[in-house]
């Protein structure tokens, strides 16, 4: 969208991502200054789709971002991705 950014999280997988689980440097994706107040991330995410947030990118919260994304599929295990989250 013009104007503003979003975080988009992608299950380019054929099983669903449940528990999905976001921080942002440590802190929970809910709780960080950068992400919209009720603009909460879903914790499910279907097999081929996405989902995303609004973030408030600001001088005083702005990336570089380490982000860290937990969930659980089929597979029974917690998976991890880590990163850094820059525009």
């Amino acid at each position: 969208e013009k104007g503003s950014y979003r975080l988009y999280l992608v299950n380019s997988g054929k099983a669903e991502a449940r528990n999905v689980r976001v921080e942002l440097d440590g802190v929970p994706l809910n709780e960080h200054p950068a992400v919209v107040r009720g603009d909460n991330m879903p914790t499910r995410v279907g097999p081929n789709s996405e989902v995303s947030c609004v973030l408030a990118i600001t001088l005083d919260c702005a990336p570089p971002f380490e982000i860290e994304i937990r969930w659980e599929d089929d597979s029974g295990m917690d998976r991890i991705y880590r990163g850094t989250l820059t525009l």
